[in-house]
């Protein structure tokens, strides 16, 4: 994330403030901590499973909007996906600047933001498009990142594409263990779900990163 000394245009700054107003509460939920941790998640939940496959597969997100022709704000208030993933990002620099209130945020932004608001629906866009190339090529990696972390007496997880997925989250004390599986090179996380037992399967370094987050669950042969 890029940061130059540019001010931001005052109107664009009020557009903003607008649409955080606005959309408060989804701004409020649209947090991840900076020490959560990444995971490499292949399959097993079927949250997620389908989120991702309802939401992006069959969903072309390249055809939203121009950015050529639209603003930063009706792009926001018009497309859920783009405001999410620009709440998230709003969040990011407020953790990672120590910015407590919307006006501090704000300030900031227009001091130092203009890179990151100029080209933010360009960028978001262009991933967007090489999202669905992907697609069309069958080469979409065979493992999603995931961020995790704990918060709340539950683990959480986010699908840490371009575009923020739902969040998905298990109380721990649903949580029954994880372990490697050598025998098809992966992690398993076993869960219960309405009073079902499942499971979540991650590559096989993935053990480690659960290992910190949750070192009473892991089970060692």
């Amino acid at each position: 994330m890029l940061f130059f000394s540019k001010k931001v245009n005052e109107e664009i700054i009020n557009d903003i403030e607008e649409i955080v107003t606005k959309y408060k509460d989804e701004f409020n939920e649209c947090y991840v901590p900076l020490n959560a941790l990444n995971l490499w998640y292949l399959e097993g939940n079927d949250f997620l499973d389908n989120l991702y496959g309802n939401e992006l597969e069959n969903f072309d997100l390249s055809i939203l909007y121009d950015y050529k022709k639209t603003t930063l704000k009706n792009s926001l208030d018009e497309h859920p996906k783009v405001r999410k993933s620009f709440f998230y990002a709003l969040n990011n620099i407020k953790q990672s600047k120590q910015l407590y209130y919307l006006n501090d945020l704000l300030d900031f932004l227009k001091s130092k933001g203009k890179m990151f608001v100029d080209n933010y629906l360009k960028d978001f866009q262009k991933s967007s498009n090489k999202y669905k190339k992907s697609i069309e090529k069958h080469k979409l990696p065979e493992y999603r990142n995931l961020l995790a972390w704990i918060e709340d007496d539950k683990l959480h997880f986010l699908d840490k594409l371009f575009v923020y997925l739902g969040k998905y989250s298990i109380p721990l004390d649903n949580i029954v263990e994880f372990y490697t599986d050598n025998d098809i090179a992966r992690t398993v996380l076993v869960y219960n779900e309405n009073n079902e037992v499942k499971n979540m399967n991650f590559n096989l370094s993935s053990f480690d990163t659960l290992e910190k987050l949750l070192p009473f669950k892991a089970k060692v042969d």
